[in-house]
């Protein structure tokens, strides 16, 4: 039994929507393609002239051909592989008056009717008094040609005759002189007699072919019906073409389509995540980056994470962290625009930085001494609320600190438990900026908190790469608390200004709220 191969949700309406301008492209493609070849190759007439022939001398189609059909259809093909030689070409070369090039064979086709002794000469020119000339002129010139082989051999037969007349005459004359040498009665005479009889005999047989052979026919045939001016070029019309052009450029494109969209494992759709066999997307939030974080907080699709991961809190206080799969996405600037939008239902919020590597400042977290200070002095760490920056009464954020690169490989100390238990008594939902869970680092900060918040980036992520974090996390015993895809689509963010013009500072977008 045949497996059954089942799309995924939104296939088709996804190869719409995601590939169009492809198929857009092809289409135009297929369509200028069959313009260009057509002004390229010019419109093409195709003139005939049909010829009948008559059996000749020194040709394939002769009166010695036997009357069996096959016999003659071999006889007829090989007149008709005649036509287009050489020595054809050049004789309706000549009888077009040079207006046939010196390639006019390739031009020729010819064809042998059934049941009759019938030739159709075509000629494919590239105007409509070429095609009409050429076709007459082949059929002339083969003609002529067939009578010049005839005359040939009608020729070399009549020397041939001449030669053997010759021959007999002078052998009678020898057969004459002996005879007259010869005695009367004798044997010898008797059958220089018989001879001289045969001579004659063989003179009088030699007569008679030379009289046929003179006289034989030498009429190659008749052009019956003489090649006329086509009136339409050849082929389709040209706006059919094009039509035609367009469709298979289309087909193409649609079907590249098809075949790329279904062997691309891309995450586009929320839909897409369910049809894995997981539980469906939280939400589809919009990039951020830099200042546009405070107008994103606002924006419908955090307002739609922050009611989906309330919903699924394990508990309160609880430890999400923020954990990229299989994108570039900074996981320091959602988790703080998802941080403000949980803030502003009124719960206590704690943001902590735990991003490794070469770091970007953020404009909503101050540099100085962070959660790198607190894991490698063991005294800060029983100080970390004084490292928290407070950004609004219930949002405070714990800043990567110095050397956090340096510090990660304490993630998984007792110092790092300690900071996650004193700041779940100042917090209700403490979030952690991890690194992406493909570095050992993000692995590990997914492994210090209550559960995982997921992050990948629409058409960007492949649902392999989901499904190996998923299976990577259930190996911990680390629970998830949904997916959050972050859209393609970038808006362009102006600073927020005064009436009179000047741009607001960080200070001043704090108080704004």
């Amino acid at each position: 039994m045949e497996p059954v191969v089942e799309l995924r949700p939104g296939f088709l309406a996804s190869v719409v929507r995601q590939r169009w301008r492809f198929v857009l492209v092809c289409a135009l493609a297929g369509l200028f393609a069959v313009a260009g070849l057509s002004v390229l190759r010019g419109p093409s007439y195709t003139a005939t002239a049909v010829v009948l022939l008559n059996p000749l001398a020194g040709n394939p189609y002769s009166p010695t051909t036997s009357t069996l059909r096959n016999d003659q259809l071999n006889s007829l093909e090989t007149e008709a592989a005649l036509v287009s030689t050489q020595s054809v070409s050049e004789r309706a070369v000549g009888k077009s008056g040079g207006l046939l090039g010196e390639a006019a064979g390739d031009q020729v086709a010819v064809e042998v009717l059934p049941a009759a002794t019938v030739l159709r000469i075509s000629f494919i020119g590239g105007s409509a008094t070429k095609a009409r000339v050429g076709a007459q002129s082949f059929a002339e010139a083969f003609l002529d040609y067939r009578r010049a082989q005839a005359e040939a051999a009608v020729a070399e037969q009549i020397d041939l005759i001449d030669a053997q007349i010759k021959g007999t005459r002078d052998a009678m004359r020898d057969a004459s002189d002996q005879l007259a040498d010869a005695a009367q009665g004798s044997v010898e005479e008797l059958f220089l007699e018989n001879q001289l009889q045969v001579y004659v005999g063989q003179l009088a047989q030699l007569d008679a072919e030379l009289v046929l052979a003179r006289n034989s026919a030498r009429d190659p045939g008749q052009v019956i019906t003489p090649a006329t001016m086509p009136a339409t070029p050849d082929g389709l019309p040209r706006w059919l073409l094009l039509i035609g052009g367009l469709f298979a450029g289309l087909a193409t494109g649609v079907m590249i389509s098809l075949w790329r969209e279904h062997n691309d494992d891309r995450i586009r759709e929320p839909d897409d995540v369910a049809a894995l066999g997981l539980p469906r997307m939280l939400a589809v939030v919009p990039p951020t980056a830099g200042t546009a974080v405070f107008e994103d907080a606002s924006a419908e699709g955090f307002q739609m994470l922050r009611s989906s991961v309330l919903a699924r809190l394990p508990r309160q206080p609880a430890v999400i962290s923020v954990c990229p799969v299989g994108t570039e996405i900074r996981s320091g600037d959602l988790a703080f625009a998802l941080a403000a939008a949980l803030e502003r239902s009124g719960r206590r919020i704690v943001l902590i930085l735990g991003q490794t590597g070469p770091q970007v400042p953020y404009v909503w977290a101050p540099p100085g001494a962070g959660l790198a200070d607190a894991l490698l002095d063991p005294g800060r760490s029983q100080r970390v609320d004084d490292l928290l920056h407070e950004l609004w009464p219930n949002l405070r954020v714990l800043p990567p600190g110095r050397a956090l690169k340096d510090a990660a490989d304490l993630y998984q100390s007792t110092a790092m438990e300690d900071v996650i238990r004193r700041l779940r008594n100042s917090a209700d939902i403490i979030l952690v900026a991890a690194p992406s869970l493909d570095s050992a680092a993000g692995r590990t900060l997914a492994g210090v908190a209550d559960s995982v918040l997921l992050v990948i980036g629409m058409a960007e992520t492949k649902h392999g790469t989901l499904l190996d974090a998923y299976d990577e996390l259930a190996f911990r015993n680390v629970s998830v608390i949904g997916v959050a895809g972050v859209s393609r689509a970038r808006r362009r963010k102006e600073p927020r200004r005064y009436k009179g013009g000047g741009e607001v500072s960080l200070g001043d977008r704090l108080a704004m709220r």
